[in-house]
């Protein structure tokens, strides 16, 4: 808890993505995931068209049950990457999740 506190401070001093995904990570269950969610969002901020930040928080809100906007981040993660085979693997098994 003590690291997740000191991340935290060192981004409101120096924001940069590495460190928002850094503490997104230690949100992880049992964490809060709304946490690393917004942590996520936070971090697109600084750069909307980062595919991995984009591909993270489309896990995160799938994990939440929330798959129309899971699906959005799968698809702008491939927009802003077409290559990624991540983004596009993550798109498909949700794809097939919902027509189960």
């Amino acid at each position: 808890m003590q690291a997740l506190q000191v991340m935290t401070a060192a981004t409101s001093l120096a924001p940069r993505i590495s460190k928002y995904i850094g503490i997104s990570v230690n949100c992880s269950p049992p964490r809060p995931l709304s946490r690393s969610r917004k942590l996520h969002r936070r971090a697109l901020s600084l750069n909307p068209n980062d595919s991995g930040t984009l591909r993270l928080l489309g896990l995160i809100l799938e994990q939440q049950g929330n798959f129309r906007d899971a699906r959005a981040c799968y698809e702008a993660a491939l927009a802003a990457d077409p290559n990624s085979t991540q983004a596009q693997r993550s798109l498909e098994e949700l794809r097939s999740k919902l027509t189960v």
